[in-house]
């Protein structure tokens, strides 16, 4: 939100609250603007409220959990995101903070089971498509991961995780010219994004390109304290050329 447009949502949601004040999807929203504003202590309150008041809302778990997760509390985020799938299971932001949380914990098992809910619930959905192929090159399947990101870059060029996954993929299959490419543009849409930076000079650096690898890090360690990935691979393109 920029700060007109969160004040403006925040006294749409005030006159909503003063015709209805027990409106549920409006007492929701006040409670991420809230968390938006940084009291998480004051969102998490009017979440605990509106969980004890209406338990079975998908709305509120989803709130609940994005919440939690927030103070990085993971399990008991998982369970209210699991809750709101339950009362709703057509929630894309949702299987989303699930199998990001899974992926992010390691959990390959759970991960696998989890997305075969989310593609009975959401079979043709982008987001199905983009975590089969995470979980395809999770598992080595690299080909399987070229074959789904090719397909999602048709309708979301731009879409920096996305560029990153296809790179990682064209890299496993020997093809740097390629990963660099995907790399290239990624960095071009988030220059300050750290991870594109560091793979996109690894792939120059798979292709001898050594002054464009360190050129590519530059920002990175430029940083107070630098990037200590990148200082290592700057040592390493250094030594080569």
């Amino acid at each position: 939100f920029q700060a007109n447009a969160l004040a403006d949502a925040e006294g749409a949601v005030a006159d909503a609250l003063r015709r209805v004040p027990d409106h549920v999807p409006a007492q929701v929203l006040q409670a991420r603007l809230l968390a938006t504003r940084g009291d998480i202590a004051a969102a998490q309150a009017l979440a605990s409220q509106l969980v004890k008041r209406v338990p079975d809302d998908a709305s509120v778990q989803a709130l609940q959990g994005d919440l939690l997760m927030a103070k990085g509390q993971v399990e008991p985020a998982l369970a209210a995101w699991r809750a709101s799938l339950k009362a709703n299971p057509s929630q894309p932001q949702v299987y989303t903070a699930v199998m990001t949380a899974l992926i992010g914990k390691q959990d390959a098992a759970g991960a696998e089971a989890q997305w075969a809910e989310m593609k009975k619930a959401l079979p043709r959905h982008p987001q199905t498509m983009f975590f089969e192929a995470l979980l395809a090159s999770n598992r080595g399947d690299y080909l399987k991961t070229r074959e789904l990101t090719q397909l999602l870059l048709r309708g979301a060029p731009e879409n920096s995780r996305l560029l990153l996954l296809a790179g990682e993929a064209e890299m496993k299959l020997n093809s740097p010219a390629q990963a660099e490419a995907l790399f290239s543009k990624a960095v071009q849409l988030a220059p300050k994004l750290a991870p594109a930076r560091r793979l996109l000079a690894q792939s120059q650096l798979q292709s001898g390109q050594h002054a464009k690898a360190l050129a590519t890090l530059a920002p990175l360690l430029e940083g107070k304290p630098a990037d200590a990935e990148a200082l290592a691979m700057a040592g390493q393109a250094q030594m080569m050329s």
